[in-house]
Parts: C-alpha cells; sequence; structure tokens
C-alpha cells in the first residue's frame, strides 16, 4: 500500500524505492531474519507514512505486527493462530489467507 501521491528514488540505476509506503511486508527467512530485525526494522520506523510493518516467518505460522502509537513508540502484536486477524485500518488480514497453500514439514 503506497500513500498518494508517491514519492520515489532511485538509489542504484534502475532500481527504485517508495519513499512514502503506509504498509511493509518482509518475509523472514533463516537467512535475513537478523538484517530484517536488527537493520530494517529502525529504518522503516523512521517513515513517518508507515502504519503497519509486518515480518512474516517463512518457517512457522508467525506474524510480527508493528503500529506507532505514541511520539516515536511501536506497538507490538505477535500473532500466530490461524484464526488471527490483523487489522490494518483499511481492512484485515486472517492468518489462514496469509499462509493458505503452505505445507509446513512434519
Amino acid at each position: 500500500m503506497i500513500q498518494q501521491p508517491a514519492k520515489v528514488y532511485e538509489y542504484q540505476t534502475g532500481m527504485t524505492a517508495e519513499l512514502s509506503p503506509v504498509l511493509v511486508f518482509e518475509v523472514l527467512s533463516k537467512t535475513t531474519r537478523v538484517r530484517d530485525l536488527g537493520e530494517k526494522l529502525p529504518c522503516y520506523q523512521c517513515f513517518p507514512s508507515i502504519q503497519h510493518i509486518l515480518y512474516v516467518d517463512s518457517e512457522r505460522m508467525q506474524v510480527h505486527h508493528y503500529q506507532p502509537y505514541d511520539d516515536g513508540q511501536w506497538l507490538t502484536t505477535l500473532y500466530e493462530a490461524p484464526e488471527d486477524v490483523i487489522d490494518l485500518g483499511v481492512g484485515t488480514l486472517s492468518l489462514a489467507d496469509l499462509y493458505a497453500g503452505v505445507e509446513w514439514p512434519e
């Protein structure tokens, strides 16, 4: 989701980044988890337009939801059950829908 009007920044030739996102999704994996949570999260939290940051785990049904709530503070909610529903303000997203079709190893 992008707040209008879009603001785009070209950080490398042919590679651009959106500067006014409202919603960010990141997929966590074994190889990206530390960088995503340790380096990227603090950067995302500096964007005043961002209202929701969702870290979706690829190894288990788990979503970390970050929302700004008070003068630089962030509310963090952990969702782990298929019936859990994330309120995104303009709509909702259930974990059952998010992980539909994913087959977990035994």
